[in-house]
């Protein structure tokens, strides 16, 4: 792009250009953009004049985007930081003015305790903002490298691609979760011996690929066959379940804060080879070292690190 362009440009509309490029259809652009297909519409015929160019023609699956404005698409990122620059914005960040849309993918085994803490502290910190929280899917590491989503919450490590960041925050520990009037609740040491005695429930995280969950593995190891209750990645069915059937799971304890009254954390650092895993943040490098980006890494650690 030609410098006299790049000044020309109207910055709301390559938002909208980047979200059309994301959705590749008119409504749904509309829909997370809030506003009306129409101002979408208007706005895409104003970015074809500014490029001269379709930049979208229609196909059998939606919009798809024309030679030039892939191109566009691929550098749409970098571009928008640098009109950041040029308005000052970048160079202090400030949550109580932001009005963008802060969105976060979220592993689905953390999400039942950490979403609620994440809204409420980023919602006190930046009102004007629309706070957007998912859990993490098949596609948020393509949605990390395009800066579609701003930061990913996950265990650590994982493997992802190169030109993602991972940056571990916080270091909560993996504790049995049981009925407060359970045996293993009222013993002074809970064994893996007495953990293997009773029916274990699995929180599971959809689309990741895994033979064998990690706590299986953990008991087999050690010769003993769980009986497997229950699998979900709903998180809230799974604690249910404990709470009405004599059972177990194991947990982060940073759902501690949101747990049934009737039931309790057992600690289990006394057994061998425990790999309680750091959570991090997850992110494309090109947005790592932005003010917004540190400012959200920062937020999120301190919010949950208030959980447990």
């Amino acid at each position: 792009m030609k410098d006299e362009e790049l000044f020309n440009l109207d910055f709301n509309s390559l938002k909208v250009l980047k979200v059309l490029g994301e959705e590749e259809n008119t409504k749904r652009a509309a829909e997370r953009l809030y506003v009306t297909q129409s101002a979408v519409s208007k706005a895409l015929s104003r970015l074809r004049e500014q490029f001269d160019d379709d930049l979208f023609t229609r196909g059998r699956d939606g919009l798809e985007p024309t030679e030039k404005c892939a191109r566009l698409l691929n550098k749409l990122p970098s571009i928008m930081t640098g009109l950041d620059e040029l308005y000052g914005e970048i160079n202090q960040f400030s949550p109580a003015n932001y009005e963008g849309t802060i969105r976060i993918h979220i592993n689905s085994i953390l999400c039942y305790g950490t979403m609620t803490k994440l809204f409420e502290t980023l919602h006190r910190l930046a009102p004007k903002a629309t706070i957007v929280l998912e859990n993490w899917s098949a596609g948020t590491e393509f949605s990390l490298r395009k800066g579609s989503v701003d930061v990913g919450l996950n265990f650590y490590p994982l493997e992802v691609a190169k030109d993602i960041s991972q940056i571990p925050i916080c270091y909560p520990e993996f504790k049995i979760c049981c009925h407060e009037d359970s045996p293993l609740a009222k013993a002074k040491s809970v064994t893996v011996e007495d953990a293997a005695k009773y029916p274990l429930v699995l929180a599971i995280q959809p689309h990741f690929v895994q033979k064998e969950s990690y706590v299986v593995n953990y008991f087999k190891k050690r010769g003993y066959s769980p009986n497997i209750l229950l699998r979900s990645d709903k998180v809230d069915i799974c604690l249910e379940t404990i709470r009405k059937i004599p059972s177990f799971m194991a947990v982060s304890e940073v759902v501690k804060s949101q747990l049934f009254e009737e039931l309790t954390l057992i600690d289990i650092n006394h057994w061998d080879e425990i790999n309680h895993r750091p959570i991090a943040c997850y992110m494309s490098y090109k947005f790592r070292s932005t003010p917004f980006s540190k400012w959200l890494v920062h937020t999120i650690q301190e919010a949950i690190e208030e959980l447990y």
